[in-house]
């Protein structure tokens, strides 16, 4: 079973409220509480969940690039510049290439938009 913000906050001894302010990166929680905060997250695994987030957030922090296959050679590079800025603000983006059925490739390229959302599973 994937481990809960309420294992963290059992493990290391401190509020739900505490961790969740230690993943959230707030100001106010003192270096020793940090510090053990994230001990207890690194030892049972812990990952936000990105579903709850977005649902919270109104944002799910993901950027699909669909590149065209007839695009000119330079496409590519624009994307992969793209996906580069995107993640230097913390975003996660997904760059898909179009097959021949471009219906399919953005069909796909929302499944796994969908499926990282919905299991919190890191980019890649």
């Amino acid at each position: 079973m994937r481990p809960r913000l309420v294992d963290v906050a059992s493990l290391a001894g401190v509020s739900m409220k505490t961790v969740s302010n230690v993943v959230n990166g707030a100001p106010h929680v003192s270096d020793a509480v940090r510090q053990r905060v994230q001990a207890a997250i690194d030892e049972l695994g812990y990952r936000p969940n990105e579903a709850a987030r977005s649902l919270k957030t109104g944002s799910s922090g993901i950027v699909g690039v669909l590149v065209p296959q007839s695009a000119h050679p330079s496409a590519r590079a624009v994307a992969e510049a793209i996906a580069a800025e995107g993640e230097r603000r913390g975003l996660r983006v997904v760059l898909v290439s179009e097959t021949a059925d471009p219906v399919r490739a953005a069909r796909e390229a929302f499944e796994l938009l969908e499926s990282r959302l919905s299991t919190g599973l890191p980019p890649g």
